[in-house]
């Protein structure tokens, strides 16, 4: 999951972990053999929201719609926001690491469409974080708006 708010126990999220990285110039390598959904928090909430205006009980899998490898939503994200980086694509192997984490993570969302509610895909929700994230940036550098009475 990425969003404007970060992950303040991971210093942001990934995107702006990639961003950064991209910025400072760094070779960045990421794996390609990791499936997933890259979910955007701000469509999360809107489709949990909706869950619950249902009324139904029970456990829901909610992600972003489709897929892609770490590596693949590392590159859509260069792509949006218009940069150039060194991006290499690694196998899970070259980082070894005492978290296992799955191949494949994409959840199943068969019980939420029973519903008939839908979350956009992640190659939708990604131009919208990088939207929204660049007016943030810009208010906050335009500083507290003064109003003369």
């Amino acid at each position: 999951m990425y969003g404007t708010a970060g992950s303040s126990g991971k210093g942001g999220n990934f995107v702006e972990n990639m961003l950064k990285k991209a910025t400072a110039g760094d070779p960045i390598r990421v794996v390609a053999d990791q499936v997933l959904t890259p979910t955007y928090t701000v469509d999360l909430a809107e489709v949990t929201r909706s869950l619950i205006m249902t009324g139904a009980f029970g456990l829901y899998h909610v992600s972003s719609e489709g897929q892609c490898s770490w590596y693949d939503f590392t590159r859509s994200i260069f792509e949006c926001a218009g940069m150039v980086a060194q991006l290499t694509a690694v196998k899970t192997a070259d980082f070894p690491s005492p978290v296992k984490r799955p191949s494949y993570s994409v959840l199943a969302k068969a019980k939420l469409r029973g519903l008939h509610l839908s979350i956009p895909s992640w190659r939708d929700a990604l131009p919208r974080y990088l939207q929204e994230r660049s007016k943030k940036k810009l208010l906050a550098s335009a500083g507290p708006m003064v109003v003369n009475a």
